[in-house]
């Protein structure tokens, strides 16, 4: 009875445990020394569900997984125009998201199931796949992405992807609990761990080896990266004067600094850049005054009708290139039609124009002088996708708009930025974030931030992104390899189970 009392409770602490590894409601910043907890964060888990059966185990992994997401993503409750729908919204996302580490602590305690050791960290690698798939996906802190400040181990994502530093997380977690738990026994699984770890240091040290020979003499391109630093309420409720002024005297502020590419956030302009010819002109000729193109961040109504979130490249002559985002936000930048079938009275968060439709064109954008940039906008840096097969397509360096205005202070701006400094590892390349409140940042090949502006400060922020043409292993097979690798390691793993229960049932 106690052991039953005791359960929750542990499954609750895990969840709590593993969302302190990340940027938190406790510590809202990237502090890298918080990263550690991940280690240890699952053991309360398992020893809540050693002696549980599959539909217990099932439950307690849901509680520990609601308890995650629900302290991962309290900010939701924060975002104004959320209103009444705010806790509604968090409650189902933890609701939903914790279903996936249910499933992993019932699979566990599956009678078919095999060494633990050997499946828990396939298992993990599956279902974080498959979190950032279903439903279109939502790969926001995937367990890997705890270890950012750690490139000893972290850059080892640039060969499998950031999922493998979630398995070695995963395995070291299974040694912890059997060491603690079952005393000598089950010596494998602490010897399978220290392999895999063994694994991602060398790899690790191979990748930082190729970053700097990728960077040995690479060209630079300089970036100006503008914070406006405009409450989401004021961008839609200003003048657009307003908005043109500053970033105009922020651009030509950055022109001193002899920029190759001034970039501005996510919809700073606020308006339907393609059908206002004056605002275009002015922009080229800023274009034309800093010598650099103007990259900004705005709505563009195309030919064929559709609004996008674009990001229109400017020179002195006007738009010669657009990114159209292709991962949009699902009831920010539209409502998914199932939705509209159910509930009519839906609406978007974001003001401004109806629903946006997805770009298709993945490949990155070509900037003459400048090179070519892989491009996403806002959510798209915590898909892997988008910026891995424009890297493939000859990106020499990335860069990524977005506004990050509605999280306001809270620690959901640093978990989003955690997207970008994986997407520089994982493809090898240089990276710029423009925010609009916040974080900007340059960030290097290694996962380094070398620059950044804080939380609502107005300002310029300068970094130069060495050009690289090299395809990381990552950025070549996506997550396949690993995916593959999971699949074949959990298979065994249910033969050997099926194999010990034949052999039990057999005596």
């Amino acid at each position: 009875m106690i052991q039953r009392l005791k359960s929750p409770g542990l499954s609750v602490v895990s969840g709590i445990l593993l969302s302190l590894a990340f940027p938190s409601w406790l510590i809202p910043s990237l502090h890298p020394w918080t990263g550690w907890l991940a280690w240890i964060g699952l053991v309360p888990l398992l020893v809540a569900i050693e002696n549980a059966g599959p539909r217990r185990a099932f439950l307690l992994g849901w509680l520990s997984g609601i308890s995650f997401w629900a302290s991962t993503l309290y900010w939701i409750g924060g975002i104004r125009e959320m209103e009444y729908m705010a806790l509604p919204a968090v409650s189902c996302f933890a609701l939903y998201l914790g279903l996936f580490t249910g499933g992993w602590a019932a699979l566990l305690r599956w009678k078919r199931m095999g060494p633990y050791w050997l499946a828990a960290p396939a298992l993990w690698v599956i279902l974080e796949w498959l979190r950032g798939w279903l439903f279109s996906g939502f790969s926001w802190t995937p367990l890997g992405a705890s270890q950012w400040a750690f490139p000893a181990m972290f850059l080892s994502a640039r060969f499998l992807g950031v999922s493998v530093v979630s398995a070695a997380v995963v395995s070291v977690n299974m040694a912890v609990w059997s060491l603690v738990r079952r005393g000598g026994e089950r010596k494998i699984g602490v010897y399978a761990s220290a392999v895999l770890l063994l694994v991602l240091l060398v790899l690790s040290t191979v990748a930082a080896n190729q970053v700097r020979r990728d960077v040995s003499g690479a060209k630079p391109v300089r970036v100006a990266l503008l914070q406006g630093n405009f409450t989401e309420a004021e961008k839609w409720a200003l003048p657009l004067e307003v908005l043109l002024s500053r970033f105009e005297a922020l651009s030509l502020a950055a022109g001193k600094e002899k920029p190759d590419i001034i970039l501005w956030p996510e919809s700073a302009t606020a308006s339907e850049l393609s059908r206002d010819a004056l605002t275009q002109a002015r922009i080229s000729r800023l274009a034309a005054r800093t010598k650099s193109v103007q990259m900004a961040g705005a709505i563009y109504l195309d030919k064929d009708g559709k609004f996008y979130n674009a990001a229109v490249a400017l020179s002195p002559k006007g738009p010669f290139a657009v990114y159209r985002k292709q991962h949009l936000v699902p009831f920010g930048e539209f409502i998914p039609a199932w939705i509209r079938t159910i509930l009519p009275f839906a609406r978007k968060l974001t003001e401004g124009v109806g629903d946006y439709s997805p770009g298709s064109d993945p490949a990155p954008m070509d900037l003459g002088a400048a090179g070519k940039a892989g491009v996403g906008i806002c959510y798209e840096a915590i898909f892997p996708g988008i910026y891995r097969n424009q890297a493939r397509q000859g990106a020499e360096y990335l860069l990524n708009q977005t506004n990050d205005a509605w999280y306001l202070l809270s620690a959901a701006t640093y978990q989003h930025a955690l997207g970008s400094i994986t997407r520089a590892v994982e493809c090898g390349r240089y990276l710029a974030r423009c925010a609009n409140t916040g974080l900007t940042l340059v960030v290097t090949p290694e996962g380094r931030m070398v620059s950044r502006l804080g939380l609502f400060e107005t300002g310029v922020q300068i970094g130069d992104l060495k050009h690289i043409s090299g395809v990381t292993a990552y950025a070549r097979w996506g997550d396949l390899p690993l995916l593959l690798a999971a699949i074949f390691l959990l298979a065994v793993s249910i033969l050997a189970g099926k194999r010990t229960e034949t052999g039990q049932a057999g005596r």
